[in-house]
């Protein structure tokens, strides 16, 4: 089965966007320091309304990054790169592959 964005695509995209933290709107005029803040301030959110979504669906917590260095990690590493590769079980990849990351890397980032 190939794999592709519009798959992607059909899924609500509220839903989609959801399901993985967003870094904050931020320029070279901004502080070091403020955009930590927001970055910290963001990501608590997130945290908070993904834990409710969960609790709401009746559901137990899928495994996830709760770390905001990894995501800040991540989040410069798309930015600034052209191609970005993601490892997948071969055995059952639409498993591993999470949704949210092919849309922001196709659909926000274009890339």
């Amino acid at each position: 089965e190939a794999l592709s964005v519009e798959g992607v695509e059909a899924m609500p995209k509220k839903l989609v966007r959801r399901l993985m933290p967003r870094r904050p709107d931020w320029s070279f005029d901004v502080s070091g320091g403020r955009l930590h803040f927001r970055e910290s301030q963001g990501f608590k959110q997130w945290l908070q309304d993904i834990q409710e979504m969960i609790s709401d669906r009746g559901g137990y917590p899928p495994a996830f990054e709760q770390n905001l260095q990894v995501w800040r990690q991540l989040w410069r590493v798309l930015e600034r790169c052209h191609v970005a590769a993601l490892v997948v079980d071969a055995r059952h990849p639409l498993l591993h592959l999470p949704p949210a990351l092919v849309y922001h890397v196709a659909c926000t980032l274009k890339k």
